[in-house]
């Protein structure tokens, strides 16, 4: 995980880079979670298949949901510290 020194504007936009890729992958980790159920739900995934992936798709969500919530938090400190 990156760290950012407050007050510098290449931080703020490594920051919104950053975000963007980590919402793109919680919008990924979010879709695969609703196509494993409608896979499930047409019989086309083993229970034991259905578990194990949404096992893991969750815990990818969670992980990047986690690094989503610490880049706003440093980009809040970032315009907090603008005013």
């Amino acid at each position: 995980m990156k760290r950012y020194l407050a007050g510098t504007g290449t931080d703020t936009e490594e920051l919104k880079r950053e975000l963007d890729v980590v919402e793109s992958k919680v919008r990924e980790f979010r879709e695969y979670l609703l196509k494993l159920e409608l896979l499930r739900r047409e019989g086309k995934v083993t229970d034991k298949v259905y578990q194990e992936l949404k096992n893991m798709y969750s815990k990818e969500l969670e992980k990047y949901e986690n690094e989503l919530k610490r880049i706003r938090e440093e980009l809040e400190k970032f315009e907090v510290q603008k005013l």
